[in-house]
């Protein structure tokens, strides 16, 4: 670590020259890509910075929660977010910038997401896939995209707050919940992710009809509050306007309104793309994922999802050669 650079910085700050996010952030974010451990050491070096407020030592610890990962510390990386629970105990993670960190985050605070006055918590499971036959695989990886474009169409609403696929994930590995068709599973499932509501959902193949058919499920008695049902012709890219008129008619029943000027895109590949970005983040690669979030852009400059994420990730840009949307 160039401590020259951290002292003088320091000294800034002192002064009340420049705003701790301002002097610190890039240069957090370059030792975080390029030398993890003088990441952590530079992080040490800001979280004695005097008069640091409470958000600005989180956004710290979490950058030195992610290069402990990067050095394969897992046990630092525990340490540093109970530092972060002493904190804020209900702090929530966000899961585009801190893919790499979930499985800690959970072990610390706990799988089950904090409810908010006013706003309903809901668990949309990944798609079954009903489809048989040599259209199988079409469909399996379909049915991957639908589920993230449902997802993506229900969080426009202001009053639904959706789980995060790593919460659900974290359930299902961890306790081995498997078969959702089981009503007490069910129930359990939710149980564990705070959620209220759970989202379920199956695609089939009817002669040459796609139909996909969703039910929302109440998570305390299992009862079902209401079923959806689209139908379309055509291949797996024709599926997601269905989708999303899906999502508006599930939104109705959970008594939610989606947000037209929110929704994201409608073209298959851009999605494809950005689910690309999303697991190359829970890999912990963020110029991965930045590549595959502009190529999203690329396909559709208009997708409101790819474009906040790209912004979220546009501070190191640099480490991803220069790559930027058209």
């Amino acid at each position: 670590m160039d401590r020259i650079l951290a002292v003088s910085v320091f000294l800034l700050l002192l002064g009340g020259l420049v705003g701790p996010a301002t002097a610190f952030d890039p240069e957090i974010r370059r030792a975080y890509q390029t030398d993890p451990r003088a990441c952590v050491e530079l992080c040490e070096t800001y979280l004695e910075t005097p008069g640091l407020s409470d958000s600005s030592r989180i956004d710290v610890l979490l950058f030195q929660a992610r290069a402990y990962h990067l050095l394969g510390e897992r046990d630092r990386v525990v340490e540093t977010l109970r530092k972060v629970a002493t904190i804020d105990p209900d702090y929530e993670l966000d899961g585009p910038a801190h893919g790499s960190i979930w499985r800690e985050y959970l072990e610390v605070f706990g799988p089950a997401l904090k409810h908010r006055p006013g706003i309903s918590t809901v668990a949309v499971f990944d798609f079954k896939n009903c489809v048989t036959g040599d259209d199988r695989e079409e469909w399996e990886g379909a049915a991957v995209v639908f589920a993230r474009k449902l997802q993506g169409t229900l969080e426009s609403s202001t009053t639904l707050d959706l789980v995060e696929r790593e919460r659900i994930d974290h359930v299902l590995q961890e306790f081995q919940l498997a078969d959702l068709q089981d009503e007490a599973t069910r129930v359990r499932a939710g149980e564990m992710l705070g959620a209220q509501s759970m989202v379920f959902t199956e695609v089939a193949k009817l002669d040459k009809d796609i139909v996909i058919v969703a039910r929302v499920v109440e998570t305390e008695t299992s009862k079902i509050l209401g079923t959806e049902e689209v139908v379309f012709r055509g291949s797996s890219s024709n599926g997601l306007p269905e989708i999303e008129k899906l999502g508006r008619a599930l939104a109705e029943v959970l008594r939610a309104k989606v947000d037209e000027a929110s929704l994201g895109a409608n073209q298959y590949d851009a999605w494809v793309e950005y689910g690309r970005a999303m697991d190359s983040l829970r890999s912990g690669s963020e110029a991965q994922a930045f590549r595959h979030v502009s190529a999203a852009l690329e396909q559709d400059p208009k997708f409101s999802q790819a474009r906040t994420l790209f912004e979220n990730l546009e501070g190191s840009a640099w480490m991803a050669e220069g790559v930027t949307p058209r």
